[in-house]
């Protein structure tokens, strides 16, 4: 018997033990979202945050499948336990109730463009009143801007890319738009669109996180785990100089 007992013990500890190497997991991520995440002239997934999450999996020694979607769909399937992980999400509140937030893929500067003839100025959301703003779908801004626009005061148009951002303000179609600065002057250099738009100098947000998480949904085999070691991984790549050499690699800056 105790034989029996011990040699049950010792399998229970040996399943305990198993690597997370074991599994395999599937990462949806934004298709719209270059340098960060894009496919390349093969059709594969790359950019910023796939070569993060590769270097992620060398690490840990786990295996990601990523899988490129609209971003309102990578949100729609992390919240309905489609996928077992997803990138790159802002931390909000409401995001919390069906996202386990783990470490920052990457850092956003978020800013507003306009036309490089504008006389825009922003000192504050007043000078937006009666404004046409665009912004990428599922796009999270800052909840004043919300407020505006339930008030009348700001009018919100949606897109799926920043490109179509770019050509509505060359079309006058919008007034503005707000986005991610170094998706923003990737998408404009690539397009040779450069000079037509400014950054203007107030930032929305400077070195804004956007995290890996996991579905509270999905059935993910020993998260806790899983998740204690994606974010030590995460902000060893940021702290160890390993992220801005991949981000040099896109855009030959320096990480923000």
């Amino acid at each position: 018997m105790p034989d029996a007992f011990l040699r049950l013990l010792l399998l229970f500890v040996c399943l305990l033990a198993q690597p997370l190497q074991a599994a395999e997991y599937r990462v949806a991520s934004d298709e719209n979202l270059a340098p960060y995440s894009f496919r390349d002239a093969s059709g594969q997934p790359a950019g910023i945050d796939i070569d993060v999450l590769n270097e992620v999996g060398r690490r840990l020694d786990i295996r990601f499948r990523i899988e490129l979607l609209p971003w309102k769909r990578v949100l729609q399937q992390v919240e309905q336990g489609q996928v077992a992980l997803a990138s790159p999400l802002f931390r909000t509140p409401e995001r919390e109730q069906f996202a386990q937030y783990t470490g920052p893929v990457h850092y956003s500067a978020l800013g507003l463009f306009a036309p490089a003839n504008s006389t825009l100025r922003f000192t504050g959301l007043a000078d937006l009143d009666g404004k046409r703003l665009g912004i990428n779908r599922g796009f999270v801004l800052q909840d004043e801007f919300d407020r505006a626009v339930r008030e009348g005061r700001l009018q919100i148009e949606e897109v799926n890319a920043v490109e179509q951002n770019i050509r509505k303000l060359q079309a006058g179609r919008i007034d503005l738009f707000a986005a991610n600065v170094i998706s923003t002057q990737y998408a404009l250099r690539n397009s040779g669109a450069t000079a037509s738009l400014r950054l203007l100098p107030r930032l929305l947000q400077e070195h804004r996180p956007a995290f890996l998480v996991i579905s509270r949904r999905a059935a993910v085999p020993e998260r806790e785990q899983l998740a204690r070691q994606l974010e030590a991984t995460l902000n060893a790549i940021h702290q160890d100089g390993s992220y801005a050499r991949i981000v040099s690699k896109y855009t030959g800056q320096k990480a923000q």
